[in-house]
């Protein structure tokens, strides 16, 4: 016959609630600069981040927009030679 075991109490019962200490007004407060001055760090490092960026890429942009521009100006002289052409024909006939 199997013989019955007495349960140990601990495991059921509930265990007292740690009751935290109330953080006072400084640590509040050194809390919230922290912070603040992570998050100016992190603006301040994104802004030089995207500087260096401007700065690296700036010779390619330039050289790319002036390739347009003088692709721009051929396609216009172009048009213009060929409304030339079209109102030499048109005018002669």
């Amino acid at each position: 016959m199997i013989k019955p075991r007495l349960s140990d109490v601990s495991v059921f019962a509930d265990k007292p609630k740690v009751i935290p200490k109330p953080k006072t007004k400084y640590q509040i407060q050194q809390s919230i600069n922290f912070n603040l001055n992570l998050i100016g760090l992190l603006l301040i490092i994104i802004g030089i981040l995207i500087l260096y960026y401007r700065y690296k890429y700036k010779e390619l942009k330039q050289q790319e927009r002036t390739r347009k521009l003088i692709e721009l100006n051929q396609l216009i002289q172009q048009q213009i030679k060929e409304q030339e052409i079209i109102d030499e024909v048109l005018s002669t006939k």
